[in-house]
């Protein structure tokens, strides 16, 4: 680009004001990545804890174990129910 030559496009402050101004626009950072593969700039990254990717982690039976878990829970809860009810009985004068 030649110095003194101005792009006619908007520059990135005018896009901001005319999408809400400062703090309600974010700015697309990924349009300025330099990436092998154009189409790889929107990709979802994926999120890291203690160094490790947490997808790695992801339990593919995990709603099946939720209801298992949920299930033992009823039980549990039913039969404190039933002997402390039991129980209250066993000791009324």
């Amino acid at each position: 680009m030649i110095d003194n030559q101005k792009l006619n496009r908007p520059t990135l402050r005018q896009i901001q004001d005319s999408l809400g101004g400062a703090g309600v626009f974010n700015f697309p950072l990924q349009e300025h990545f330099m990436l092998k593969d154009e189409t790889w700039k929107y990709d979802i990254v994926p999120e890291f804890m203690d160094g490790k990717n947490i997808a790695d982690f992801v339990d593919p039976d995990i709603l099946l174990r939720l209801d298992e878990l949920e299930k033992e829970e009823e039980m549990l809860e039913l039969f404190f129910i039933l002997s402390f009810a039991n129980h209250k009985c066993r000791f009324a004068f």
